[in-house]
């Protein structure tokens, strides 16, 4: 067994990377407002983002909206992510129940948004929590049709938002992301879990990563793939985390990554409960 930190550190430049988009693509609907305020379940589109009914091409989804706390409410400015702590652990308990399971285990990043300065001289103490698909490769986030809402019976989430089975891509000898894959075509990487880490910093490298996430890590693929540890020490497979969030969630709470089991080889069945690897 072997620790990613390659992958670790592409995870983490790729995470930075759908937070900056989601912050540029977040904060001007918040800008451009609307008396109502935001609501659950609203889509939005376009590089300067506009409604748009659901089923229409889309990237952003609000899947939860809240108030600020008093505390943060009786300033005379709006406050900055990084000071929403209480507020994105709602944000996320809510999405959750919007989206029908935890939006960890999904094709999915959740940013947190307070009304802009002047709507927060308005009276305005909202704060909003959009959704965004993850792409593959290359392409941090997608574009959408359809509702992210989770199942109309309450039986989980919209299948396609579920992590499973991947494959890594590299262009040139270097790794470049990851295709998401029905686990019956061949595939050489698996989401296995969720690991939290206690660390007071953000793991801000491939090195801090492996720190705050290496040893939960392979507990989850062990408890996944039900193969104990040290024959799990023996196979060629590497371990990997991807934070789930970045340097201006960590104050507030979000201490969590996504697990990844990544072999040496393709296979075509999925890693669960299997108890060894499937030699292809």
């Amino acid at each position: 067994m072997r620790w990613g930190r390659t992958l670790a550190k592409v995870g983490a430049i790729v995470a930075a990377a759908v937070v900056a988009v989601l912050v540029l693509l977040a904060l001007r609907p918040a800008d451009r407002g609307s008396e109502a305020g935001p609501a659950a379940g609203e889509c939005w589109a376009g590089v300067d983002p506009v409604r748009v009914a659901c089923t229409e091409p889309h990237r952003l989804e609000t899947v939860a909206v809240g108030e600020v706390g008093s505390v943060l409410g009786g300033r005379a400015g709006p406050p900055a992510r990084s000071e929403l702590g209480g507020e994105y652990a709602e944000c996320g308990r809510t999405a959750g129940r919007y989206l029908g399971a935890d939006w960890r285990t999904l094709h999915v990043q959740l940013i947190i948004t307070a009304p802009s300065r002047e709507q927060w001289q308005q009276g305005r103490r909202w704060y909003r929590c959009d959704a965004i698909t993850l792409g593959d490769e290359l392409d941090p986030v997608a574009d959408r049709r359809g509702s992210m809402r989770g199942n109309p019976d309450g039986s989980g989430p919209a299948p396609d938002l579920q992590l499973g089975c991947a494959t890594h891509v590299v262009v040139l000898n270097a790794f470049i992301g990851t295709r998401r894959l029905p686990c019956t075509d061949p595939h050489d990487m698996e989401f296995v879990g969720i690991a939290e880490s206690d660390w007071p910093d953000f793991p801000a490298t491939a090195d801090a990563v492996s720190g705050a996430f290496a040893v939960e890590c392979k507990s989850r693929a062990q408890t996944y793939t039900a193969m104990p540890a040290d024959l799990l020490d023996q196979r060629h497979v590497t371990i990997t985390a991807r934070p789930t969030g970045d340097a201006t969630t960590w104050p507030g709470g979000e201490h969590s990554a996504r697990c990844w089991v990544l072999l040496d080889h393709p296979i075509t069945t999925s890693l669960y409960g299997l108890g060894d690897l499937p030699t292809s």
